[in-house]
């Protein structure tokens, strides 16, 4: 782990495809290409910047400031234009920003209980404002493709999740009682037919029909406590991948009856199916005394392979057996050495 990376980079986030991974830092931030790894974009500013979110490829970022020095307000969401290198769109908002979602016709803004829905456009307009669960994680996700499905917390229960289509806003709610507890993380299938959530205590990771509200699966991280920093489905839906602050990145498949050797032993004696197979990443967070280093996963376009950044600056790249079970580590970068 580099000391001086986890003062430096404040956040790393995939966009839609998860081609792409961006980095905001205390003096700017980054666009990375994921496999292979390489700087494609890099701004300096005079402050930190906390949020970093991409629309697939195109020129516009949304990003919030953020550290000891931030480069905007921390209540305003800026459109960052990557030909012309400058601020198109600005949002002020009435409180801090916990997160920002992007479609081409949308702006999602996420605050600490409520969500802002704009239209993408020149001067953008405010089109609804749902109310949520008390959120500081900024949980919303949107399906990248298909029919513009939107989740986050429901403002009706603790552990409970709003499901809904942009293009019928109005309709009747749509509830999922998930769990029982608070929910920290989320993610949604390409397709928007499936949800996958894990609640504070985060043992367990569920994956709901989004129509039907019917739990599909129910998946197995662990027996002792985690948080729960991402989740990640594959492009079918087949599989999800989850990282948490134990270091350890799960992968489960959704379709395929996939088994460590000891998993069908274990699954007797404990609720929820196993992984398939997981992996350890570096991490001496506790020992050193320094801020939580946060892991991202993601599926890469290379067939078996997962992918994880963390905000220490490191990079993995780890190729998966489906049918022995096993994990092998193909590359381990400092993406914060590479230049354009």
């Amino acid at each position: 782990m580099s000391t001086e990376a986890s003062s430096i980079v404040s956040s790393v986030n995939f966009n839609q495809d998860s081609g792409c991974f961006g980095c905001g830092c205390k003096n700017g931030f980054r666009v990375y290409n994921v496999d292979p790894l390489k700087q494609i974009h890099f701004v300096s500013l005079n402050g930190g910047v906390a949020i970093v979110e991409m629309l697939f490829r195109c020129n516009y970022i949304a990003l919030v400031g953020g550290g000891p020095v931030p480069a905007f307000p921390r209540n305003r969401v800026v459109i960052w234009e990557c030909m012309k290198e400058k601020v198109v769109i600005e949002l002020d908002m009435p409180s801090d920003v916990r997160a920002v979602r992007l479609r081409r016709d949308r702006i999602i803004v996420v605050l600490d209980t409520s969500v802002h829905v704009f239209s993408f456009t020149e001067s953008p307009k405010l089109l609804h404002i749902l109310e949520t669960w008390p959120n500081s994680f900024g949980l919303c996700v949107l399906s990248p493709m298909g029919e513009a499905i939107m989740a986050f917390p429901s403002s009706s229960m603790a552990g409970s999740v709003h499901i809904l289509s942009l293009v019928e806003p109005d309709a009747p709610r749509h509830i999922i009682e998930a769990h029982q507890s608070q929910i920290v993380a989320m993610a949604l299938s390409n397709d928007g037919l499936k949800i996958a959530t894990a609640s504070e205590k985060g043992t367990l990771v569920r994956i709901f029909n989004t129509k039907t509200n019917e739990k599909l699966n129910e998946l197995r991280r662990g027996t002792n406590p985690a948080r729960i920093y991402s989740i990640c489905f594959n492009p079918d839906a087949s599989m999800i991948c989850v990282s948490s602050d134990h270091s350890t990145i799960h992968l489960f498949s959704l379709k395929k009856p996939l088994r460590r050797p000891s998993a069908k032993k274990l699954e007797k004696m404990i609720k929820g199916e196993v992984s398939c197979t997981r992996f350890h990443i570096q991490n001496s967070t506790a020992k050193n005394k320094l801020p939580a280093i946060i892991s991202k996963c993601a599926f890469s376009a290379e067939p078996d392979s997962v992918v994880v950044v963390c905000t220490d600056g490191s990079y993995y790249k780890f190729h998966y057996d489906n049918v022995k079970g096993q994990c092998t580590r193909q590359t381990y970068s400092l993406f914060l050495e590479m230049g354009n």
